[in-house]
């Protein structure tokens, strides 16, 4: 074999097996799902969006933890005519696993150590040494539950007289701005209810699986681990299955399988039906990652009328997902040419179609839409200081009794549960960190972000 590929072939082989190795295995320690051969083809770019988010490794060493070496066993040892060179390969390459292993050692075991602090790991140990050990380490204990943290807990008092339906709506990539810039539809219902430019995101290794943990839970999510891999954890804090006991019906729409982030698993814990892409008769088509947000916006709709009211309806678009380019192959809107601002254009004709299905349906309801995270472009609103990434999305909360105001005060996803609460007349005992967002006056209380208190004004 080696005679048949040359030196230089052989070690090529063996650079793209370790590649390929380590791809797949990255993919199934994130998603906890084996990554078919035309999905490595589609989500090859996106993956390069990953970078600036600390889930990369730094010392690429650590990727060799995933090398097999047959290729090169067989290279050291195949011609026994330069044996003497193949020795000198093979001293080369238990050399090589020898300082592997003390690497490996020490990566495992500093894991271990820091698995408790959610804090510094993170900061440290991810940007370092990739997110894969990481979730080596965890294997040995995977109960994470003692590092959920939740609030005091506050007495609600509802302040609507009714019971109202509520829309969430978290739009995949939307950054700061990009309604004023790339969204006229959506811009034309910011006089109508409370804008907030700014609002603290929680994205960290569950990627867009942590914002429904800080929304739904209102909590943070797991800094160093993905947060719905937690089997059997009972969510106790949901405010939506708080809803769904007081008499709500409740459905999150995703144009995912049920088995991204464990969503089969967990929504239902939350309270949540799930109506993943399968339920809901989609299909993700040949080279895009999810449904089209079209095709989702009139599944959703069609199934709207049979949930009860009141009812929480939870819809998680994904045509803007990066590398912002879904849309060319079936949006028939206007293109201006630059990627990014054509898949929100995109995604804002089907939100209209989407709101407008809604209020329809419940002229008293609420609508609140944000950004799931930022989306990772050089105009994005993303800080990065100390070891400590924040990012920020825009955040509209729409109503009939809302009063309207753009505030340019530090909204957060903590905030949601303790704004929608008692806006949708429900009252009872909630453990939170957030504020009300509706009222104008008053300054917002502090927020947990990575160990640190976020102080607003």
């Amino acid at each position: 074999m080696a005679r048949g590929l040359g030196i230089a072939g052989v070690l090529g082989a063996w650079l793209l097996q370790t590649l390929y190795l380590a791809v797949c295995w990255s993919y199934f320690a994130y998603f906890g799902l084996h990554l078919m051969f035309a999905t490595i083809v589609n989500v090859g770019t996106e993956g390069m969006t990953a970078v600036g988010h600390g889930a990369n490794p730094l010392i690429v060493g650590m990727l060799w933890l995933l090398i097999d070496l047959p290729f090169v066993f067989a290279w050291c040892v195949a011609d026994r005519g330069r044996w003497r060179w193949s020795a000198v390969a093979g001293v080369a390459q238990l050399a090589l696993l020898a300082w592997l292993g003390v690497r490996a050692h020490h990566a495992l075991e500093w894991a271990a150590a820091e698995r408790d602090n959610r804090y510094t790991a993170p900061t440290v140990f991810i940007p370092e040494f990739g997110l894969l050990p990481v979730q080596l380490a965890q294997a040995r204990a995977r109960d994470r539950s003692a590092d959920f943290r939740y609030g005091p807990e506050a007495v609600i008092s509802a302040t609507a007289a009714e019971r109202r339906d509520v829309l969430l709506v978290q739009v995949e990539s939307l950054d700061v701005g990009a309604i004023e810039r790339a969204m006229p539809r959506l811009a034309a219902r910011i006089p109508t209810g409370v804008y907030y430019p700014r609002c603290l995101a929680y994205h960290g290794p569950g990627g867009s699986a942590d914002c429904d943990v800080a929304v739904v839970e209102g909590c943070e999510p797991l800094w160093d681990a993905v947060s719905f891999d937690q089997p059997g954890y009972p969510w106790p804090n949901s405010w939506v299955r708080r809803l769904r006991e007081a008499g709500w019906s409740a459905a999150l729409a995703h144009g995912m399988p049920g088995a991204y982030f464990n969503f089969a698993q967990v929504m239902p814990r939350l309270g949540y039906e799930l109506w993943d892409l399968d339920r809901l008769g989609l299909v993700q088509h040949p080279g895009e990652f999810g449904a089209r947000d079209g095709e989702l916006v009139d599944a959703v709709l069609a199934r709207l009328p049979s949930l009860p009211s009141p009812c929480v309806l939870h819809v998680v678009t994904m045509t803007s997902h990066a590398p912002f380019t879904q849309q060319r192959a079936w949006w028939s809107g206007p293109i201006s040419g630059d990627d990014y601002r054509d898949a929100m254009a995109c995604v804002d004709a089907q939100l209209d179609r989407l709101l407008t299905g809604f209020l329809d349906r419940a002229p008293r309801g609420l609508v609140v839409l944000f950004g799931d995270h930022a989306a990772g472009l050089p105009g994005s609103a993303i800080e990065r200081g100390g070891g400590v990434q924040r990012e920020y999305v825009p955040l509209l909360i729409i109503g009939a009794d809302v009063p309207p105001r753009t505030d340019e005060r530090l909204a957060s996803f903590l905030d949601l549960g303790r704004t929608l609460l008692p806006a949708v007349g429900w009252s009872g005992p909630w453990r939170t960190w957030g504020s009300d967002l509706l009222p104008a006056a008053g300054s917002l209380a502090p927020i947990p972000f990575r160990g640190q208190a976020v102080v607003r004004y």
